[in-house]
């Protein structure tokens, strides 16, 4: 009751923000909260505390892209990052494993850049 106006219609539109997260969590493909393969309350909660941790490591990287001046949506994001895979070459006479990300588009390079992965594909 003791809100401005301007700031429960700001708080009104940001709320998208936190049910896109609860969608999140939900999807299957992304961090699936359900279904959950424990039974006792332990593991129940070492479950939500993994899903949770990673939500916050997923909004970390979205914030990581805004900074970057990156304007992709979070399941832009997930999916451009999905599609980098990663191949390990060995050669037949030698004893190291060489590592290379496959061609990346236009976002996927940029993403690749702002998040350094390409350290990890050497």
């Amino acid at each position: 009751m003791t809100l401005k106006t301007t700031e429960v219609v700001r708080i009104y539109s940001s709320k998208n923000i936190i049910e896109e997260q609860f969608k999140t969590l939900k999807n299957p493909y992304v961090i699936s909260f359900t279904p959950m393969w424990c039974w006792t309350d332990k593991m129940i909660r070492v479950h939500a505390f993994t899903c949770v941790m990673a939500l916050l490591f997923l909004r970390l990287l979205v914030k990581d892209a805004r900074e970057n001046k990156i304007n992709l949506s979070q399941s832009q994001i997930i999916e451009q990052l999905k599609k980098i895979k990663q191949t390990l070459l060995r050669m037949p006479r030698r004893k190291e494993i060489m590592s290379k990300l496959t061609r990346l588009n236009e976002q996927q390079r940029v993403l690749a850049n702002a998040f350094g992965i390409r350290k990890y594909a050497k």
